[in-house]
Formats: C-alpha cells, sequence, structure tokens
C-alpha cells in the first residue's frame, strides 16, 4: 500500500524563542492530530521530523505515524541555517521514500510542511538539493511568530500561511495538494 511520507521541517534558532516556537508547536500537533484522524481514509502515513538551527538534526527517524510519540521541541539558539535542513531532508526523502516501478506503486509525493519566521541567516537558495525539495515534494511554510519574513518563506515556491490562521479544514487542504505519485 502507499505511503503518504509527511515531513515536519522546524526552525530552532534563536529567532524563534518564545510566540513563534509556540505557534509551531502548537500547530505540529493539530497536524498530526488531523493526519491520525485521517489515516483511516488515506491509508498509511509516515512521518519524520527535522530541526535545524546552526546545525540540522533528525530529531524523529521516519517512521509510522502510529508509531509516533510526542517530542520536546524548544530553541537551541544559534543562526538558522536552512541550507542545512535542505541538505539533510534530501538526504532523507531519498532514504526512505519509495519511487514507483512497473510492479509496485510507490509512495505518494511527501508532504514537507516547514515551520519557520524565514529569518534564514545562510544562502539556502544555492543550495542544489532546493530544487529536489520544491519538484519532488508538496511544501508548506507555516510562519511562526509575529516578526516574519514572507519574501523568504515564499521563495520556496510553496504555499505560506500564518500559524494564527491554521484550522482543521486548512490542514486537509494541504493534503489535497498531495499529488499522488513521486
Amino acid at each position: 500500500m502507499q505511503r503518504l511520507p509527511v515531513y515536519l521541517v522546524f526552525d530552532t534558532s534563536a529567532s524563534m524563542y518564545g510566540a513563534a516556537m509556540e505557534s509551531a508547536v502548537e500547530v505540529s500537533g493539530l497536524v498530526i492530530k488531523q493526519l491520525r484522524a485521517l489515516q483511516p481514509k488515506l491509508g498509511i502515513i509516515w512521518i519524520g521530523i527535522i530541526t535545524f538551527e546552526t546545525k540540522s538534526v533528525e530529531k524523529v527517524k521516519f517512521c509510522p505515524i502510529d508509531d509516533f510519540s510526542p517530542f520536546d521541541l524548544q530553541p537551541i539558539g544559534g543562526i538558522s541555517c536552512f541550507g542545512a535542513a535542505i541538505d539533510l531532508l534530501s538526504q532523507t526523502i531519498d532514504r526512505d521514500c519509495q519511487l514507483p516501478i512497473p510492479s509496485q506503486d510507490g509512495d505518494w509525493r511527501p508532504l514537507v510542511i516547514l515551520f519557520s519566521d524565514g529569518a534564514f541567516s545562510d544562502n539556502w537558495q544555492s543550495n542544489p538539493h532546493i530544487s529536489v525539495i520544491t519538484n519532488h515534494s508538496t511544501v508548506i511554510s507555516i510562519a511562526c511568530g509575529n516578526e516574519l519574513d514572507e519574501f523568504q518563506l515564499g521563495k520556496l515556491g510553496s504555499f505560506v500561511f500564518h500559524a494564527e490562521n491554521i484550522s482543521i479544514d486548512l490542514i486537509n487542504s494541504f493534503i489535497k495538494l498531495t499529488p499522488w505519485n513521486l
């Protein structure tokens, strides 16, 4: 059976302290709750969590959503090196997602949900993996906090939503944006 790969990518840099991180945690909880509720209708959902600041970390290894446990998410500090997250995300998608072959369907196109204020400190646009992510995944950016750089978040070629506007209906629309195959 096809899986829906979902990657939640969190900016844990110093700019995410306070309200920005609180809204990221709240919205990600809604996303996970709704994915669990939709699983009987959608089939198998797998999830992975990546965090980034000066470096990028696979906080939760790719696993079935039924095996997923809540995790502690706090800003670590440092600068926001989004390019490192792009590198790690590209590696994990390559490792985790199954491409279709003649005798078997592959996974659905990955759904990547980025939680950030968009205050990236590096030159992430020059990362060669960005086109792999944007061309082979559905990327949703959740703008968190009061001091947002929507221009940076919009450069992903993705959909940008403000955390305070997220609802169950909007989360359901994220799922509908995900094409059936890689």
